[in-house]
């Protein structure tokens, strides 16, 4: 995480003095490697972090702010590269790029679709990574994105299953549409143990190239 923020800050620091556009591919893939380290040790350390009483708040506290800062850095340096002209030429000065970003046009081709990628997937996972950091925030998020719609799907399961029973006239409508929702509903379930798994968390693709 230091060392993601430091070379990021060593780049910024270079942008008045003419850094390349080429020079600065190279910091954001050092500093997204450096974040994707740093993301696979929040999985591993995470229990650790919660039960440890030194680390409890303010080694936790303390990592989300460092989080914040490389992340913003981070998808900063990122927004040059989603120019259709970047890197045709590797030796323009990453700070034009900078200068033109407001102008129509700018952004598009492929450097923009791969530059979205990048942000939804950092975004996503330092958002689930600061949430789980923390006991409350994550039981929060548990409770409003799987408990409460499981509660709710339960439910409606279970009116269908009575309504398809007493309404004999109907009850292939009703059996074909418990059917489907007790498959949505098995799917759902996966999804989101899937999402709460550590393979969810280190799965391949989190690769920028």
């Amino acid at each position: 995480m230091i060392t993601g923020v430091a070379v990021l800050a060593s780049g910024y620091s270079q942008l008045q003095n003419g850094i390349s556009s080429h020079h600065w591919q190279v910091i954001v893939h050092l500093a997204w490697y450096s974040s994707l380290t740093h993301l696979a040790a929040l999985t591993v350390l995470r229990t650790y972090l919660r039960k440890d009483q030194t680390l409890r708040f303010w080694g936790r506290s303390w990592r989300l702010f460092f989080m914040f800062a490389l992340i913003t850095m981070l998808v900063v340096a990122i927004l040059p590269t989603g120019s259709e002209h970047w890197l045709y030429d590797g030796s323009i000065p990453v700070k034009c790029f900078y200068a033109r970003m407001r102008s129509p046009g700018f952004f598009g081709g492929d450097p923009l679709a791969l530059m979205a990628i990048s942000m939804i997937i950092l975004l996503s996972s330092y958002l689930a990574r600061a949430v789980k950091l923390f006991e409350p925030s994550s039981a929060f998020a548990r409770n409003i994105l799987r408990d409460r719609p499981r509660a709710i799907a339960e439910r409606f399961l279970s009116k269908l299953d009575r309504r398809s029973t007493r309404e004999m006239s109907m009850s292939r409508m009703f059996s074909l549409l418990y059917g489907i929702g007790i498959a949505g509903f098995v799917i759902g379930r996966a999804v989101f143990d899937l999402a709460e798994s550590i393979f969810f968390e280190v799965r391949p693709g989190h690769m920028r190239d």
